[in-house]
């Protein structure tokens, strides 16, 4: 599976991908529970501001888990994630739109591509896949929000387009990884989701009464020419996975 937890030096455990570390390209990570200040039951990396805890520890920890990285907050780009299938370009002149505000959250939007150095993009999970593009080449990244509804709206390969129309990527030129969500071990879903994937994808995204996200996922940019060696799906389950991740379906709490 190629990922890996990590604890960078001011104690914040994430999950990185071996393979995209290895190219020295770009700065990513999975965030884990581990390392922040939230107490209870946000025990201690809660980076949701929507999910009950106190807003003013929220955002501490969000400066903890950026300084472990070494990436200035004040230069993230958030999404409104709506679970549909639009992806947004950070370039320049829309780096320049958000000047001098406070929060740079791009509204109606559960994707992100960009080319640009120093602006760090996050997407916000309890259960919902992360879905990390790096075009080795240009270079550029994607990044996609996908539970069930984006999957079947076909984020992945929605975010892939256009980091082909943006920027001419190329699938041999690309890793994929697809971090932690919730597994197909966890994922009980009704007859008429799994019909729908069914349907749409093919019978081996379903076992029993249980969904696989992440495969789709998968399909999906295989489908899109990427090989199967330049994608990396983690073990990791968010849901069964209680120590290191966040779940909304475990707690009821959205990220």
């Amino acid at each position: 599976t190629n990922s890996k937890l990590i604890t960078s030096p001011n104690q914040v455990v994430v999950l990185q991908n071996t393979s995209i570390l290895d190219t020295q390209l770009v700065i990513h990570a999975t965030s884990t529970r581990y390392g922040g200040f939230s107490e209870g039951e946000f025990g201690t990396l809660n980076l949701g501001l929507s999910t009950g805890d106190n807003p003013d520890v929220v955002l501490r920890n969000r400066e903890m888990f950026y300084d472990g990285l070494g990436i200035q907050s004040n230069q993230v780009f958030y999404l409104q994630q709506v679970h549909g299938n639009h992806v947004e370009v950070i370039n320049q002149e829309l780096v320049d739109s958000f000047m001098g505000k406070q929060i740079r959250r791009i509204p109606n939007t559960d994707a992100m591509i960009t080319d640009l150095r120093g602006i760090p993009i996050v997407i916000l999970t309890a259960d919902c896949f992360p879905i990390f593009i790096l075009d080795r080449v240009t270079p550029a990244i994607g990044l996609a929000h996908t539970g069930w509804r984006g999957t079947k709206l076909r984020i992945a390969s929605e975010t892939f387009k256009k980091m082909q129309i943006t920027y001419g990527t190329k699938p041999e030129n690309c890793l994929a990884w697809i971090s932690a969500g919730i597994g197909v071990c966890c994922y009980q879903v009704g007859k008429d989701i799994r019909n729908e994937f069914i349907k749409d994808f093919g019978i081996s995204t379903v076992e029993g009464d249980r969904l696989n996200l992440s495969e789709i996922n998968r399909l999906q940019l295989t489908a899109k020419g990427f090989s199967h060696d330049s994608i990396f799906a983690t073990s990791y389950c968010t849901y069964h996975d209680k120590e290191l991740f966040y779940s909304y379906r475990r707690t009821g709490k959205e990220s």
